[in-house]
């Protein structure tokens, strides 16, 4: 598709734009090593616009297989205020190096409901 627009695939799949970011409780060294901050750090997730979820036929909460740069993980779905043809992936979280799939300047992941 265009810049910007997701492209379909066969199986329900999608190519994105991917951002990442630290969130307040992640993997940094603080977290890591206190318990109870550990209990209050988030799980990994990938957040989606309603529009590019819709056109997945999934919904808020679906696991989706996120793949790129030859590493595939499973996540859980979050819809929220993202641009159609992005997601976010939180930087960092527990079982998930996002920089895993940063290669280039502009990083592309494949969303795939499972």
């Amino acid at each position: 598709g265009a810049a910007g627009t997701p492209t379909a695939g066969p199986a329900d799949s999608a190519s994105f734009v991917l951002y990442t970011g630290r969130m307040i409780y992640d993997e940094g060294a603080m977290v890591s090593r206190t318990a109870s901050l550990r209990g209050i750090q988030r799980k990994p997730f990938v957040e989606m616009c309603d529009v590019d979820v819709k056109r997945l036929g999934i919904v808020d909460g679906d696991e989706v297989m996120l793949s790129g740069n030859g590493f595939e993980v499973r996540l859980p779905v979050v819809v929220g205020d993202i641009t159609e043809g992005a997601v976010f992936v939180p930087y960092d979280q527990e079982g998930l190096r996002a920089n895993r799939w940063m290669k280039g300047p502009d990083p592309v992941v494949e969303v795939r409901g499972i």
